[in-house]
């Protein structure tokens, strides 16, 4: 088997607009257009790209409204996922979501997080060589990011 990476994480928020705004204004990801007609939500690309989203969102103030959203805010966790692969529950397990971006973007993304008043933790635990960010989205989403020299 062979992995190929992260494909996407989708968060479900009742507030599109804040979260879009988030990750477009403190990430840089883009703003998007749906992979298909029948997709609700919103769309974030890596800037250049526009094949593969990384980060989908999904309005929670329609779950119990839209049928094409059969996901359940009222489900307890015992409960067993859905056949098509659904969350028949919630899924609060998730502790982190890590991206790695360049090392000389550090400075620039630490002053981007204090100039928008968020609170970050600094770090390098999982090697020397590699620099952290630590902080949490408007949902509450504990982000990492790894700052790492690339091959050039």
């Amino acid at each position: 088997m062979v992995n190929h990476g992260l494909n996407h994480f989708t968060i479900a928020t009742p507030d599109l607009k804040s979260n879009i705004e988030f990750y477009r204004d403190v990430l840089g990801l883009v703003h998007g257009p749906p992979l298909s007609n029948t997709s609700p939500g919103a769309y974030m690309y890596l800037p250049g790209t526009d094949t593969q989203p990384v980060v989908h969102m999904i309005d929670s103030s329609k779950w119990k409204d839209d049928n094409n959203l059969d996901f359940r805010l009222d489900a307890k966790p015992s409960e067993p996922l859905v056949a098509d692969g659904r969350a028949g529950h919630r899924t609060g397990g998730l502790e982190h979501i890590a991206f790695v971006l360049d090392a000389e973007d550090f400075a620039p993304m630490k002053q981007r997080l204090v100039s928008m008043s968020i609170e970050h933790v600094e770090g390098n635990d999982n090697a020397p060589q590699v620099r952290q960010l630590w902080f949490f989205d408007p949902q509450g989403i504990k982000l990492e990011l790894n700052f790492v020299a690339q091959d050039k």
